[in-house]
């Protein structure tokens, strides 16, 4: 019962796309370079540290939340020309493009292997450009471009399989190049197709779908964010935000949100919702924060996944104090809020239960099945005073018998006559 509470958890969504909700106005640009040319190619990050790749310095950017240098990953040998990044298990995997080949490191710095060498055979690569792990698989996948071909490969590196795509209009191999993950679905940009390409991770070079759009020049960079959207850019500073299947939602402007022309190389989306860019042309990782309404929906969301209940409830609240009224806001806590109180009674939590329902009741003063849960939770919860009361009632009944029949027992002429005048047996003589 709880996985599937979780899976109707998962399901929970603003299947509407809204930027107002989703995002802040207060947009802003981080390590921007000054008298320092940079040339941005990748993103990842942690909760502590964003790592951005810096081709023109042939190193990884540590940068704090804040926006400030914390150090750089400047290896030996020296990276010849690093692009995408990606994180699995504490571990930072560079794509270094020039060098045909992955590298992998600690999250200081210290390096840990790689794998890939130059060619066109299965494991070798021709500039590849960008790399996406996959949790469900545990596989790293890479964008061989050159080899016009995606690479998947087990977690030691080891050569797994081949995803390929043909232009529908010349009929030849497309080069691939931003890529993302999520779940069994393989995200690929092909610039020169001027497409998004969804792949079956779960079935050998299968094609779920493909997207076009009027907006949608020359795709880019790919990145997964939270609650299914998918987010998309390319070469003239425009982002496509697709749902998981890939139905378009909304697209965003960059050229009109910040000062100077975008051209985004890289997009990162961190588990609340806040959008990171590499810009290759202003020299600058830029940020689009997503918004505090947002965040907490997120975090109560993710903090329900890992069954942290407390949490997940104090968000939600949190949430209905800032704004109770946004519609979305809402229904979700509605949804989320049905499946805690439902976690609860399983749990015979009555007082979280009743706390959950009675929230509802808050947002949505009607809800008839709130108003019938309620009514059979307070009564579970009233339950042992009442169980109390009753044997309580009952002591008090039988103490006052007791003390009743010590203060006035009864006596013979208490006893009516007819019943002491019983005939003595015969006598037998």
């Amino acid at each position: 019962m709880k996985l599937l509470l979780l899976l109707l958890l998962a399901s929970c969504s603003w299947s509407e796309f809204d930027f107002k909700a989703r995002f802040s106005r207060e947009s802003t640009s981080l390590d921007s370079s000054g008298a320092d040319p940079r040339q941005y190619g990748g993103l990842a990050a942690t909760d502590e540290v964003l790592f951005a790749s810096d081709a023109e310095n042939h190193s990884i950017r540590r940068i704090s939340p804040n926006g400030g240098l914390m150090g750089l990953i400047e290896p030996d040998p020296p990276f010849q020309n690093p692009l995408g990044l990606a994180l699995n298990d504490k571990r930072l995997a560079v794509v270094d493009g020039s060098a045909h080949k992955i590298r992998l490191f600690d999250l200081s710095g210290q390096e840990l292997g790689g794998f890939g060498e130059r060619g066109t055979g299965g494991g070798q690569f021709y500039y590849p450009k960008d790399i996406a792990f996959s949790e469900e698989e545990k596989l790293w996948i890479v964008s061989d471009y050159g080899n016009r071909r995606i690479q998947a490969f087990l977690e030691d590196g080891t050569f797994a399989h081949l995803f390929v795509y043909r232009d529908p209009k010349t009929g030849q191999l497309s080069s691939p190049r931003g890529i993302a993950v999520r779940g069994k679905r393989l995200y690929a940009a092909y610039p020169a197709s001027r497409r998004v390409v969804i792949h079956r991770l779960d079935g050998i070079d299968k094609i779920e779908s493909e997207i076009t759009h009027p907006r949608l020049n020359h795709p880019q960079a790919i990145s997964a964010g939270p609650s299914g959207l998918i987010f998309v850019s390319d070469q003239d500073g425009e982002i496509l935000i697709l749902s998981e299947s890939g139905e378009v939602q909304d697209w965003i402007s960059l050229n009109s949100m910040f000062e100077g022309e975008v051209e985004p190389q890289a997009l990162l989306s961190d588990p609340l919702g806040t959008l990171y860019i590499a810009d290759s042309k202003g020299h600058r990782v830029l940020r689009i924060p997503a918004s505090p309404l947002f965040q907490i929906l997120e975090k109560a969301r993710q903090d329900y996944a890992a069954m942290r209940f407390e949490e997940a409830l104090a968000g939600l609240t949190q949430l209905l104090n800032s704004d109770p009224e946004h519609a979305r806001a809402r229904r979700d806590a509605l949804e989320i809020l049905h499946l805690l109180a439902t976690r609860a009674i399983e749990e015979e939590n009555w007082d979280q239960a009743s706390q959950c329902l009675s929230s509802v009741l808050k947002i949505e003063p009607s809800n008839k099945s709130a108003v019938a849960r309620l009514r059979v939770v307070r009564f579970r919860q009233n339950l042992p005073w009442m169980q109390d009361l009753l044997i309580g009632a009952s002591c008090l009944i039988f103490l006052f018998v007791l003390l009743y029949s010590l203060a006035f027992p009864r006596t013979d002429s208490d006893v009516p006559e007819e019943l002491l005048d019983v005939p003595s047996e015969k006598d037998p003589s």
